[in-house]
């Protein structure tokens, strides 16, 4: 495994296992708000393996999530329990195809906005031409690494989520 994906996990697990201590949750109910299996939490809280993105979006949303923040090889997640339902039963409550819907388009909408091409993202994320395609258009579920090379792709240095809608920054 490379250098950049190991860290982002290192980062991914560290996060994640202090804020579930942070709520009292165990992992087996980390698990069951975000429908996945325990050895699931378990194996991202040891930074053994990557997730899906919808995973990764089930899993900070049962921690009350509400925002991510982007830097070199690192995601430091956002919380506000003061108005954060724990966990976020709104964003659970959204078909995973829908989540992806909306995030391909948010991403496609930033892309343009920037003028930059496919051809142009794919160069700088280092992905495949198809997969950043594919993942624009909500017919792909991406792991949350080649998530975090698309949105670095696009300068997002902030990630919001408000209403189940995602604002980049």
């Amino acid at each position: 495994m490379d250098y950049k994906r190991q860290t982002y996990l290192d980062t991914l697990a560290d996060e994640l296992k202090t804020r579930r201590k942070f709520c009292g949750f165990s992992r087996e109910e980390v698990a069951f708000y975000a429908t996945l299996h325990p050895n699931t939490i378990s194996v991202i809280e040891r930074a053994e393996r990557d997730v899906s993105i919808l995973s990764l979006i089930k899993i900070v949303s049962a921690l009350g999530c509400c925002g991510l923040k982007i830097d070199q090889g690192q995601y430091h997640i956002t919380f506000t329990d003061s108005f954060v339902e724990i966990p976020r039963r709104d964003l659970l409550s959204i078909r995973d195809s829908e989540l992806i819907r909306r995030i391909g388009e948010t991403v496609r909408a930033r892309r343009e906005s920037l003028s930059m091409t496919l051809e142009d993202m794919a160069g700088v994320s280092g992905l495949h031409l198809n997969t950043v395609w594919n993942s624009e258009r909500g017919l792909v579920v991406a792991d949350g690494y080649s998530m975090y090379r698309i949105y670095q792709s696009l300068n997002v240095s902030e990630l919001l989520e408000d209403g189940g809608t995602l604002l980049f920054k």
